[in-house]
């Protein structure tokens, strides 16, 4: 059954969440990008996806997105 090759996924908690804002923050700062563009939602996009995936440092997910 498909049910059984998908893995579930964690909620986010208030915490990690106010960590996921500040990298998104200081991308969207460092791509000169507003918070209500398309590149933007991308951005949130690929940070929540690495935030899934594993990738839980506040640096490590500022550096993927932003390539600094």
């Amino acid at each position: 059954m498909l049910v059984d090759h998908v893995q579930l996924l964690q909620p986010i908690e208030p915490d990690q969440l106010e960590m996921l804002q500040r990298v998104f923050d200081r991308a969207c700062e460092a791509k000169l990008a507003s918070k209500r563009t398309v590149e933007a939602t991308e951005l949130a996009a690929q940070i929540i996806s690495f935030y899934q995936h594993g990738v839980h440092g506040e640096h490590q997910l500022y550096v993927l997105v932003a390539g600094d």
